[in-house]
């Protein structure tokens, strides 16, 4: 009936749908002239985005922000999961803790084909989804960087093909330069203002 009548419509659906519409393409195809909020722009799906703070303050903050848009998350975290909840007000995240202590919804370091099943059936579900990893150093120092990096690869590469997010938070000081420098060139440092 009117163009506010249309926006007010628009922002209904990607408040209940963004994650869904984001991962079929949809709002890319939209012309221009129509204004989507801006996180649609700054994540795209298909990606992967490296975020290197000392704290995953940014990550979480971009993860609420599209959880606020329909998008469904998986965090793996470093953090016992009720201390995301409260530290990054997540609520309707699914999180895994990685740890040594066996407990419900927990990934050992060590155990890589749990981590990449746990990542490939989340992303694989319908909507949008992303995957946020705050703990990128337990895993290289669990398992070594070249077989970390595989692993990272392997995560790319999963959101690639199920059009999904996924936000890598990193503490530069827990890595040497020539790690940066590979995790940078692996994932071509997508950038987020």
């Amino acid at each position: 009936k009117s163009k506010d009548a249309a926006d007010k419509w628009l922002g209904q659906m990607l408040q209940g749908h963004g994650g869904f519409l984001a991962k079929q393409g949809i709002l890319a195809a939209m012309p221009k002239e129509i204004k989507i909020p801006e996180i649609f722009k700054e994540l795209q799906v298909g990606r992967t985005y490296l975020l290197k703070e000392e704290k995953p303050v940014q990550a979480y903050k971009k993860l609420k922000e599209a959880l606020n848009y329909g998008f469904v998350s998986l965090c793996i975290s470093k953090l016992h999961p009720q201390k995301v909840r409260e530290r990054y007000d997540v609520g309707r995240a699914s999180i895994f803790w990685l740890t040594f202590e066996k407990a419900d919804r927990t990934i050992n370091p060590k155990d890589s084909a749990k981590l990449n099943r746990t990542v490939s059936e989340f992303v694989g579900r319908p909507g949008g989804s992303i995957v946020l990893i705050d703990c990128f150093d337990q895993i290289k120092f669990a398992n070594g960087f070249q077989k970390s990096l595989t692993m990272l690869k392997g995560f790319r590469d999963l959101c690639k093909e199920h059009n999904s997010i996924i936000l890598i938070s990193i503490n530069p000081e827990m890595f040497e330069k020539q790690e940066l420098a590979a995790i940078e060139k692996e994932l071509e440092e997508e950038k987020i203002k």
